[in-house]
């Protein structure tokens, strides 16, 4: 983005932006609750289940991503979104609050590789005992 000029950038962030707004809240929610429904379904959120704190650490990691995401991320692209539809955009502005989305995009990645770990021991987790 740094590399294109300022029309291109324009049009880049007029095609990402809104296809961001709408699509990235709605698979946060879906894969937080599709992972709930098959936990449920597996048994493994059963106390004395031996994967039940890998259940606990996933769902304390998916509300991070969530928080991150919907609460930091969203507005923040919403702002970029309304300044660059401004009749004189500030630059400087937009370039802040794509540097901060960058930084949270980070976060997010480092979290995301940490729940593909929980989710990989949590395949290879023997069956329950719970009916």
């Amino acid at each position: 983005m740094e590399t294109l000029n300022p029309p291109q950038r324009k049009a880049v962030l007029d095609w990402l932006v809104p296809k961001k707004l709408l699509y990235l809240p709605i698979i946060a929610i879906t894969t937080g609750t599709t992972g709930w429904y098959l936990a449920r379904d597996d048994s493994f959120l059963h106390l004395s289940s031996p994967v039940f704190p890998w259940v606990v650490a996933a769902g304390v990691v998916i509300v991070i991503l969530s928080v991150i995401g919907l609460g930091f991320l969203t507005p923040n692209d919403w702002r970029v979104y309304k300044e660059i539809q401004r009749a004189h955009p500030d630059p400087d502005r937009i370039f802040r609050l794509t540097r901060f989305n960058r930084q949270a995009a980070a976060i997010l990645g480092l979290l995301q590789v940490v729940i593909i770990i929980i989710m990989v021991h949590l395949a290879m987790a023997p069956a329950s005992p719970f009916p």
